[in-house]
């Protein structure tokens, strides 16, 4: 850096190792169009629908909206934060006048876009705080307030703010002129949700391990290609890219073990109803006794909406942990039948006494699999009392445990995680 100067390349986003605004901006913008490469087709076709555009001009949006996301790190009282770049600051004349004060970088980004940078570009208001909001909420539930904005040295942020939009504008739209998608009032919720999600997850990768040297070798006209290559193996090994498995129309394909004589009525139920039903469906409510083949029928419909939707993969909700690792095995024993990688994760918050890595530690009944439900508070995990396999299993692995009766939370489907605050 020169002794009176502060670019891009010096403003830092990352400290440890250090990152600058610069070259992570334009990775988070580069790994949102990968993921966006990577998405089932059904999911691009509906953004692309939500925001009145063709699919290649999302694509390109989106790496410019989501590069725009630390922008608000571009700020006097952030950067002050640093003690490398405090010593720069100072050098170059430009400390802050208030420097204690807490900010939260993702609310200057709001107030960066949204009431200047973008209203200069003639974005139209409620859209240009839409997209800002958007933004604004990849960082949640903290505290702090949005940087300066009037200062004696806020034209000189401003200024490398204004740079920093025109780079990733000319990097990802190559235009001097920004289109801003429309979107209609209803579909601004799953299109916001949709933007939200690709940001929080490529302002993540681009912060881990994956680019932690990029400022070394990262170079947006040189190794461009060898940026998306490592972004998509690493996607590839998080298993975070879908496989489009046709499991076949019929019920007996889907379910080979079951054959067409031996279908229920239930299921014969669902089977004509997707057979004759002209449109998409979007929800199938199965409701029957015990016995009738539920489960089996449910997950049918997940994969037959799966093909008139364009998507793949499926969430299985269940009430408590217990039924949830149940149900793992039995996802599992449907993929072998198709002779298929086992790609299936548990997601409660003691799933990792019940990982496929740790054979030891599958309980054979759903009494012990309740207490797979426990709480890591400090050294001590909390365990329900009274599974004696559970305990003997979290003991086993070197920690120290705390038994509690949750005998009357059980007969409400209450679990130890759900009846916890944690801070």
């Amino acid at each position: 850096m020169e002794s009176n100067s502060i670019s891009l390349k010096d403003v830092w986003a990352k400290t440890d190792p250090f990152q600058s605004i610069l070259t992570h901006s334009t990775l988070s913008g580069l790994i949102a169009q990968v993921i966006w490469n990577q998405m089932p087709e059904g999911v691009r076709e509906e953004l692309a629908q939500f925001l009145s555009c063709t699919q290649e001009q999302v694509k390109a949006w989106l790496g410019y909206l989501v590069s725009l996301h630390d922008i608000g790190k571009v700020e006097e009282l952030f950067q002050w934060q640093w003690p490398t770049m405090r010593a720069w600051i100072e050098q170059a004349g430009k400390k802050p006048e208030f420097a204690d004060t807490k900010v939260r970088h993702e609310r200057t980004t709001v107030a960066a876009l949204n009431e200047r940078i973008w209203k200069e570009l003639g974005a139209e208001k409620s859209l240009r705080s839409f997209y800002a909001g958007v933004l604004g909420a990849h960082h949640q539930g903290k505290d702090g307030e949005g940087g300066s904005k009037h200062t004696k040295n806020s034209s000189f942020w401003n200024g490398l703010q204004a740079e920093l939009e025109e780079t990733m504008r000319h990097l990802f739209l190559k235009t001097e002129v920004v289109f801003f998608p429309p979107v209609e009032k209803p579909q601004k919720g799953p299109a916001g949700a949709l933007l939200l999600g690709l940001t929080i997850l490529s302002d993540w990768i681009a912060s881990g391990d994956l680019f932690a040297d990029a400022e070394t070798w990262f170079d947006p006209e040189k190794t461009w290609a060898e940026a998306e290559q490592k972004v998509e193996q690493f996607l590839e090994d998080s298993g975070l890219c879908g496989s489009d498995v046709d499991f076949g129309r019929e019920f007996s394909e889907v379910w080979p073990n079951i054959p067409r004589g031996g279908l229920r009525g239930l299921q014969e139920d669902i089977e004509s109803l997707f057979a004759e039903t002209k449109e998409r469906i979007s929800v199938v409510l199965i409701e029957a006794p015990m016995g009738e083949g539920k489960t089996e029928a449910g997950i049918y419909a997940a994969l037959q909406m799966a093909r008139q939707w364009k998507k793949h993969g499926f969430y299985v909700g269940l009430p408590t942990s217990a039924t949830s690792n149940q149900m793992v095995g039995r996802m599992r024993a449907f993929l072998a039948l198709h002779g298929l990688e086992d790609t299936v994760r548990l997601l409660h918050s003691m799933a990792w006494l019940v990982d496929e890595d740790l054979p030891e530690m599958q309980f054979d009944t759903e009494e012990e699999a309740y207490a797979a439900n426990c709480i890591w508070v400090n050294d001590t995990v909390i365990v329900p009392a009274g599974y004696p396999a559970v305990l003997k299993a979290v003991q086993g692995m070197g920690y120290k445990t705390l038994t509690v009766d949750t005998s009357e939370y059980r007969k409400l489907d209450g679990g130890l995680s759900c009846l916890s605050l944690r801070f």
